[in-house]
């Protein structure tokens, strides 16, 4: 089920934007054990999508709150999260 309480970044074109919402999906609906791994590979997608130019750095940004948004759902707490995506964001 899509979790549906994040609001999915505003994306031109579908495949970033398809790409972006399945990553939250996975992000939300990560069970104890993998959630901070999880997190990590989502954040690297999304800057992965930055590099790759196929979004601009403002939708990273929005990118990285619905990613924080969807930890939370998903049991993480607010300084795991902090600390995962700018571990993220430093090997940009």
């Amino acid at each position: 089920r899509a979790y549906a309480s994040i609001r999915r970044p505003t994306i031109a074109g579908n495949a970033p934007s398809a790409r972006i919402q399945g990553i939250l999906n996975t992000v939300a609906t990560t069970t104890e054990g993998d959630r901070n791994k999880i997190l990590f590979w989502g954040a690297m997608r999304v800057v992965e999508m930055v590099v790759d130019r196929a979004i601009p750095p403002s939708e990273a940004d929005r990118a990285f709150a619905a990613l924080s948004s969807a930890a939370l759902h998903a049991g993480l707490s607010h300084r795991e999260i902090m600390t995962t995506l700018q571990s993220a964001r430093a090997r940009a």
